[in-house]
């Protein structure tokens, strides 16, 4: 009887550890996931506005087409509209985009004078020739770390 009484006691004990464990894992992931969901003024509960980073956007991007020549493209207010797409060769959700890109398919709600272009890693990262399969020919691919590093983007897409 003692002995059962000691298996439930040491069994008991690992589960309080374990709950332990858990519930410390859980307040990881939740600190961060960010705040947590509020009231809107609308009256539908979402995620608090993105917080934006401060400081300038960068005036021009600059990196190499996919040909190897170095090109420089004007951003800011007194360039048309731009929407970059920084997008990778390796990654699989990736690849939806270039198809979707190479398929010209049109954008709703998008003023016809909308820039896009695919911004991708420099050439030590990335295979010109595989992201001219994947970008077409109708594609304007930019290859720049730099403007990945400067607009601090962690991985694609």
């Amino acid at each position: 009887m003692t002995a059962l009484v000691a298996c439930e006691t040491l069994v008991l004990v690992l589960l309080v550890v374990l709950v332990a464990g858990l519930l410390r894992s859980h307040a990881e992931i939740l600190r961060r996931l960010g705040p947590p969901v509020e009231d809107l003024a609308d009256g539908t509960r979402g995620l608090p506005a993105p917080q934006r980073r401060a400081g300038p956007l960068a005036s021009e991007l600059a990196g190499r087409t996919l040909d190897g020549d170095a090109i420089k493209i004007a951003l800011g207010p007194a360039s048309p509209p731009t929407l970059l797409a920084f997008l990778s060769s390796g990654c699989a959700v990736c690849e939806s985009f270039w198809h979707d890109l190479r398929a010209g398919l049109p954008l709703e709600d998008v003023p016809e004078s909308l820039r896009l272009i695919a911004l991708t890693k420099d050439p030590t990262h990335e295979s010109p020739s595989r992201l001219r399969d994947l970008a077409g020919e109708d594609t304007q691919v930019v290859m720049s770390s730099a403007a990945w590093t400067e607009y601090r983007v962690p991985a694609a897409p």
